[in-house]
């Protein structure tokens, strides 16, 4: 499988934990909300090395930044969701989803926006072309 085929598939991922992190924090009591931030931010870091990885490989100048920051991002929520207070993690959890969500975003309409196209002729002007030998 080509390396360009995962880029999309990880910041997919990316989304649904951020989103997944948006909703918890009114789905769950703050303690609850803290233990989920940081597990989901461990999950969310290893996507962003993931991230960052393929658009090494990739050369892709856009990607590896947003990697970068995803995998910043979760470190924080890690380092967040385990040093404040459940009430105030919680509030930091929601506010690093929708970073994540947000980075997700800008990942994958920046790589359908560079990625490129493969562009054929159109099947009327090959047969005009053939009828014209």
């Amino acid at each position: 499988m080509h390396p360009q085929r995962f880029y999309p598939l990880l910041a997919l991922a990316n989304l649904l934990a951020g989103g997944f992190l948006v909703v918890a924090v009114y789905g769950f009591s703050a303690e609850t909300t803290a233990d989920i931030g940081l597990g989901v931010s461990i999950l969310i870091a290893l996507i962003g090395l993931a991230l960052t990885y393929w658009g090494y490989q990739l050369n892709d100048n856009l990607a590896m930044p947003l990697g970068a920051a995803t995998v910043a991002l979760g470190i924080w929520t890690i380092v967040a969701s385990t040093v404040f207070e459940p009430e105030t993690a919680q509030w930091i959890i929601f506010a690093s989803g929708l970073g994540h969500v947000g980075l997700s975003v800008t990942g994958l309409v920046l790589t359908e926006l560079t990625r490129p196209v493969a562009r054929r002729r159109p099947a009327s002007s090959r047969s005009r072309s053939r009828s014209r030998r």
